[in-house]
């Protein structure tokens, strides 16, 4: 498959080390970034370099972790020219006159502008760094050595080399700094091997999370994959409780009673242990699939029991004899269609379960959820209905 494939090139190119080679599947859907994505916010740029470094590195030594990359990794050294405002003082140059003079040695000034059929052309005028070149249109190279030897006029005429002014130091410089929610962020990332998921290589990390010694400022936030379940399973779990509750207020209005609706609807999260024991077997995880096919799982469910609770209450109003007598009955009547359509119901996701790892959840948790929630319908609802008539009845013979 795709997945060897890639490995298998992975292989191939390692050897080659004066070139980024970076190889990657094609996925269906839209553009998305690596599956593990670690973020670290906060507002100063030398504790989240340190940071950022020490979680590339334990990244990288997780076993299942590959193309591991550093939002730092892009950050270079620079040389950082400070003006001695005392020693320029004591020489009567001003720090205004040393930043022009280094702004046109480096980048120019714009002399003015031609206007040519149509189209305006800065004229930019750099001071010459190197007395022996030959071609004035040629644009210098600058180096350290060549602006230490600039001099800068005082105010009393003289030169002044312009390296008895300036202190020199050499800093880390950004390339880009990221904001988030208006506070600096570096990110690490990483793609997993085909025989390791993102949550297993973040679950690892997280172990891990101690050795970063995390300063004050600085906290950890995990993206990509992690960060997109959780709000999958957040969205998906609002979804299911807004069902239950519009669910809930058909009950009442069909039944006329908040009792009865709850008796049907606490087949529902009932069947999710019909769902973890079926997952369990089948060696599937809980995931996106799965909780997807609870969602379903539950509309069908109130189907069979509404069925169930109207032939109760229909037998309760107008048949005659004992109570126990009359709810057996009426769950034996129902018994042969809810069993039908169980079954039907479960074969027909058989072949959805061998069609693809990604699909096999839904199809696994709609045949176990649905064959324990059939038995908790013939079992749970009329016992719960039978007990709940034969309180009102001993309660009406007592008044």
């Amino acid at each position: 498959d795709s997945a060897a494939i890639a490995d298998d090139l992975r292989k191939t190119f390692a050897p080659i080390t004066n070139a980024k080679v970076t190889i990657s599947e094609l996925a269906n859907g839209p553009a998305s970034g690596a599956p593990i994505s670690i973020r670290f916010i906060g507002d100063d740029l030398a504790s989240l370099g340190v940071v950022t470094a020490k979680a590339e590195a334990i990244l990288r030594s997780i076993e299942g972790t590959r193309d591991v990359n550093a939002t730092t990794n892009t950050n270079a050294t620079e040389v950082v020219l400070t003006v001695d405002k005392a020693k320029a003082a004591a020489a009567g140059v001003s720090p205004f006159a040393i930043g022009e003079l280094l702004r046109s040695a480096v980048f120019g000034v714009s002399a003015t502008t031609i206007s040519e059929n149509g189209t305006d052309i800065d004229v930019v005028v750099k001071l010459d760094v190197d007395p022996s070149a030959t071609d004035p249109s040629a644009t210098p190279q600058i180096t350290l050595d060549a602006l230490r030897n600039l001099s800068v006029s005082t105010q009393s005429g003289s030169s002044v080399l312009l390296a008895s002014l300036l202190n020199e130091e050499l800093k880390p410089a950004n390339v880009a700094i990221a904001h988030e929610d208006q506070e600096r962020v570096e990110t690490v990332t990483a793609y997993n091997e085909v025989d390791v998921t993102a949550a297993e290589i973040v679950a690892a990390f997280a172990a891990r999370e101690s050795e970063l010694n995390l300063p004050p400022d600085v906290r950890i936030s995990y993206g990509g994959e992690t960060e997109d379940i959780n709000r999958s399973f957040t969205e998906m779990g609002l979804a299911f409780i807004a069902g239950l509750v519009l669910m809930l207020a058909i009950l009442v209005l069909s039944f006329n009673s908040i009792r009865y609706s709850l008796y049907l609807l606490s087949a529902v999260p009932l069947s999710l242990i019909g769902v973890i024991i079926g997952l369990t077997l089948t060696g599937q995880s809980l995931s996106f699939t799965s909780i997807l096919g609870v969602i379903a799982l539950a509309g069908v469910i109130i189907n069979h029991a509404i069925i169930l609770m109207d032939s109760m209450i229909h037998h309760t109003a107008h048949a005659e004899g004992e109570l126990l007598d009359v709810v057996a009955d009426s769950a034996v009547s129902r018994f042969r269609p809810i069993l039908l359509t169980t079954i039907t119901t479960v074969i027909g996701m058989v072949p959805l379960s061998t069609i693809s790892d990604f699909w096999s959840p839904l199809a696994f948790s709609i045949m176990f959820g649905l064959s324990f929630a059939m038995i908790l319908t013939l079992v749970l609802v009329p016992t719960l209905f039978y007990r709940n008539e034969l309180k009102k009845r001993e309660k009406n013979k007592a008044i």
